[in-house]
């Protein structure tokens, strides 16, 4: 698939502040807040627009066959995340009383993993053996630890200066009789313009003329992405794209031997057995034959969705949250269906018994690596990144 594809590192800057989702924080909450990265899903349905915008004299039509027959599946959309900031996995945990990175000054006791943490407890505790409680509690203060959820620098040691944000707030208006609804308010948390965002989009080989042309565009006629658009929000500009390749750092066969060397540390898998995991780089809707949404990633699940083989493997433990994904069809007015997703930063802990040698495993690894799986791939669901490298940090950093 990747030789069909040109990879495109794509910049862009908000010039008005971004509402990217429409959705309250909580359950009977008036608050809604932006997410802090602009999907996939936003990207291509702007991109379309802009199409439509730099192509007036189509006809609907004519607009219908080309949106199914170019950007249903040929062009692929990844999230755009901040600039120079990465996500963790979502097994990242911190002291809970002094959270953060470990500094000169002190003021945070450090990030670890506990994807093979948790999994090694589990093991003990199942096999009524014996485990180091400390192990669990922070090293220096015995505090309990909680999920790290902030952005870090791309050298993953670091928290990245935080976005900024705007909080607005408005009236409630009631849809019937379009008025105020006395004693009601609703307040929006957006993000401030002049931040800038990066991503990647692929593009097919035949397009690749028409891309550049199109991205030369729109550096003087901005993007719309995001909620209240017709209000003024959500415009953003394309600062820069290039060439890219797609690829992951370190190699694969460099994260597969240092998680192997890491597991057998810790006792988690004999000299025999091999093990590796599975970390969801952005959300992911996985349905199986049956049609049922799934979030476990099972070795007959990921066969079912990627052609790929794993014989002799098991799930033996996932760290995974969920969430619910919407969308809305501007073109006929209405709420696409509701689709469950795993989350991205999720991650799934394998077991291997067969007798394969390591170079079978890279290379089947490296097949899952390059695809992507589940529905909606072409919105930057589905990516996934084998053996993280965070995973193997055990210890404080």
């Amino acid at each position: 698939m990747t030789k069909e594809r040109v990879c495109y590192h794509v910049r862009i800057t908000a010039t008005s502040p971004l509402l990217l989702s429409n959705r309250p924080a909580s359950e009977g909450s008036s608050v809604y807040q932006s997410l802090e990265y602009i999907p996939g899903t936003s990207i291509r349905g702007a991109w379309i627009e802009a199409y439509k915008r730099r192509n007036p004299s189509r006809s609907e039509k004519a607009y219908s066959h080309l949106i199914s027959e170019k950007f249903m599946d040929r062009y692929w959309f990844d999230d755009f995340s901040p600039e120079g900031r990465q996500r963790l996995p979502l097994t990242a945990i911190t002291c809970k009383q002094f959270p953060g990175f470990k500094d000169d000054e002190g003021h945070g006791h450090g990030v670890k993993d506990s994807l093979l943490l948790y999994y090694r407890t589990l093991k003990r505790c199942e096999a009524n053996e014996e485990f180091v409680e400390t192990e669990l509690t922070c090293q220096r203060c015995q505090s309990v630890y909680t999920s790290y959820g902030q952005w870090v620098n791309e050298e993953f040691d670091r928290p990245a200066q935080p976005l900024r944000k705007i909080q607005s707030g408005h009236v409630a208006i009631l849809p019937v009789t379009q008025t105020i609804v006395k004693g009601k308010l609703f307040f929006e948390q957006t993000l401030d313009i002049d931040q800038s965002f990066e991503g990647k989009i692929h593009v097919p080989v035949d397009d690749k003329a028409e891309f550049e042309e199109m991205m030369e565009w729109l550096k003087e006629h901005p993007l719309r992405v995001g909620a209240k658009r017709t209000s003024g929000y959500g415009e953003v500009k394309v600062m820069t794209y290039r060439e890219s390749a797609e690829e992951h750092s370190p190699p694969l066969r460099e994260r597969f031997y240092r998680f192997q060397e890491r597991c057998r540390e810790m006792g988690i898998i004999g000299a025999e057995e091999k093990a590796f995991s599975l970390t969801m780089l952005s959300d992911g809707v996985f349905v199986d034959r049956w049609f049922r949404f799934r979030a476990d990633l099972t070795p007959e699940l990921l066969t079912e969705l990627t052609g790929v083989e794993f014989p002799g493997v098991k799930l033996v433990y996932r760290h995974v949250e969920l969430r619910r994904v919407y969308g809305w069809n501007q073109k006929w007015n209405v709420a696409l269906d509701e689709q469950i997703a795993v989350k991205a930063g999720s991650s799934y802990l394998y077991i291997v018994s067969g007798r394969e040698s390591e170079d079978f495993w890279i290379e089947q690894l490296e097949r899952l690596e390059q695809s992507r799986i589940g529905k909606r791939i072409h919105e930057g669901f589905g990516r996934l990144r084998v053996c993280d490298s965070f995973h193997v940090c055990t210890e404080e950093v």
